[in-house]
């Protein structure tokens, strides 16, 4: 007796628990998410007739729908669902995750199998019981009988079975419902899709399109995700429709990228933010390429650990732009904290971290929906911030049209006066290089074709000294850009001491380099002055904070003493003497013609 009772006790361990019978009742739905047991085959070997045996140890799913992540393992559901009536009940069984690649559903009664569907996203979709872009299979149950289902669910990707039960007519009333959600949220996307591609034919601004390219992306992810586009647009293309969510990923990383640096003007603004992002768009171009060379299994979780990292250094983008008194940059904010958090639930659903239930399911669905219409919001708060800046500009022109008619009429004299010194500053502040307070290339190109053609109507000498800063990607590398931009002012200022005033024109060419017209200079005293230049800025500590250092200056000479060459000319070979000061050494002067002074 006692080794009977030690007998059925380890049976029982070893069996699980019993099966919980489900009673179908009149209601619309039931879940059945509380009442299967599940099973793990990490082999994928187990048949039907080894989960019928009752040597298998079985687990009841007590949370929400069954979800165990990205797993490699085939996993077992058993429901067992009894019929209490004396009349014929016809229901569906849905399984709400449309991104399995294989269901083998048996349906059995006392250890007979009576019906079995295959079907899953590696099957075409005309395979399916059901036209549905989740998979629904049909259930008949006789009086008083009692089924024992099994389903057998491997994927690739993540592995989610919200099991429910519908009633016929409530299925289609609710499969009605969800088709018209998707319609309205498609219909909303293709509107805001044509109104920022007319945007961007009116005002030509690159952001629009990037913001166009992201919306079309994110849309057709998510027709992806629903099992839509699978079901209407290839619905053969097995592999396809695995490698086009994946694709629509990445196409998705790039374009939200691309649209975070020319709205917030990050290269600008932050230019860490600019190349982090820039890099993980680069980035996504590898995963898509990696999803066509490995399994989905691997691929997928790189593209969404991708998409999420990417959201977050956008949002801090975005709070940074903010805290630079971009006012736009709030909606920006708003927006991706929404898209943030749906991402946060979708992964974290995929991972096995949170339930998955309909809001964890459909989180990406409703952030992005939010995250567009936001970003909508701050590109017409943009457009009527510049809107407002143009009229507020045309406003004040407008006031300041009218007082200065009043004074005309009043000071003619003086009034003109006052404009020609205004004309004569703005003149002077349009041709001066705000950094070093020199001349600018653009003053400077003007003042040697005036130059050139005076000296060649005279046959008088003129001479070009072309400078370059050596090694100043070093001193930015070493010092930062502030001790850089330091460095080009005192350079600058070495440079206009030591040439003559009213005469000679110092100019900033760009960058670190610098150019000298010398009218009226023959070579000797062109290459006396460039010496001394050279001489100087060597000599010269070069101080910013705490740092001090020195630099030195190549530089390229070219004298034309009856000036037979042209302004573009003597640009040209003074740059070739400055390309062999360079090569030869730096910190030397060199004729045109590599000829060392």
């Amino acid at each position: 007796m006692q080794f009977r009772l030690i007998w059925l006790l380890l049976y029982l361990l070893l069996s699980g628990p019993s099966a919980a019978q489900l009673q179908i009742d009149d209601k619309p739905s039931q879940s059945l998410d509380k009442t299967v047991f599940y099973f793990e085959d990490p082999s994928g070997q187990l048949t039907l007739s080894d989960m019928q045996a009752n040597t298998l140890k079985w687990y009841l799913n007590t949370s929400g729908a069954l979800s165990k992540g990205f797993s490699t393992s085939h996993w077992w559901l058993r429901i067992t669902i009894n019929n209490p009536d004396d009349k014929q009940k016809s229901c569906f069984l849905e399984v709400g995750h449309p991104l399995l690649d294989y269901i083998n559903v048996y349906i059995t009664q006392q250890g007979k199998l009576i019906r079995h569907y295959a079907s899953g996203d590696k099957l075409p979709f005309y395979s399916r019981p059901i036209d549905s872009p989740v998979f629904v299979f049909p259930i008949q149950w006789q009086p008083h009988q009692t089924l024992d289902i099994y389903l057998e669910i491997y994927s690739q990707g993540s592995i989610q079975a919200p099991l429910m039960l519908w009633k016929g007519d409530a299925y289609y009333s609710h499969i009605t419902h969800i088709e018209m959600m998707h319609g309205v949220y498609f219909g909303g996307m293709l509107s805001i899709i044509l109104f920022n591609t007319l945007l961007f034919f009116v005002l030509r601004d690159i952001k629009y399109l990037f913001y166009v390219g992201f919306v079309i992306s994110s849309a057709l992810l998510i027709v992806g995700l629903s099992g839509q586009a699978f079901r209407h647009l290839w619905p053969e293309a097995t592999r396809w429709n695995d490698v086009v969510i994946l694709l629509f990923m990445c196409l998705t990383s790039i374009f939200a990228g691309q649209f975070t640096n020319h709205f917030l003007g990050l290269k600008a603004l932050s230019l860490w933010c600019y190349r982090i992002i820039n890099a993980i768009g680069i980035f996504s171009i590898f995963v898509f390429i990696l999803s066509i060379l490995v399994s989905y299994h691997i691929a997928s979780q790189i593209a969404i650990a991708t998409g999420f990292t990417l959201a977050f250094f956008i949002l801090i983008s975005g709070v940074y732009g903010a805290y630079r008194g971009n006012r736009s940059a709030r909606y920006f904010i708003i927006s991706w904290f929404f898209l943030l958090v749906s991402l946060m639930a979708f992964l974290l659903s995929k991972l096995d971290f949170v339930p998955t239930n309909f809001l964890s399911e459909n989180a990406i669905f409703f952030g992005s929906i939010l995250e567009t219409v936001l970003l909508s919001l701050a590109l017409a708060d943009r457009i009527n911030s510049e809107r407002q800046l143009r009229y507020n500009a045309q406003k004040e022109l407008l006031d300041t049209s009218e007082r200065m008619k009043i004074e005309l009429e009043e000071q003619v004299s003086k009034r003109t006066h006052d404009l020609e010194e205004a004309n004569k500053k703005l003149e002077n502040l349009s041709n001066v290089d705000q950094l070093t307070r020199i001349y600018n290339r653009r003053y400077l190109e003007n003042a040697m074709k005036d130059e050139f053609k005076r000296c060649a109507r005279q046959k008088h000498p003129i001479s070009i000294l072309m400078l370059d800063v050596d090694f100043f990607k070093q001193v930015n590398d070493q010092y930062g850009h502030v001790a850089g931009d330091e460095c080009l002012v005192q350079v600058a200022d070495i440079i206009k001491k030591s040439v003559r005033a009213f005469i000679d024109t110092p100019a900033r060419y760009g960058g670190e380099e610098f150019c000298v017209l010398l009218p009226e200079s023959d070579l000797e005293s062109t290459r006396i002055v460039a010496e001394r230049i050279r001489e100087r800025i060597s000599e010269t500590n070069i101080v910013s904070g705490d740092a001090v250092f020195s630099v030195s200056v190549s530089i390229g000479l070219f004298s034309d003493d009856r000036c037979e060459s042209s302004a573009e000319q003597a640009l040209k070979y003074a740059d070739i003497a400055l390309y062999d000061a360079k090569k030869s050494g730096r910190n030397r002067v060199i004729l045109y013609n590599n000829n060392p002074i």
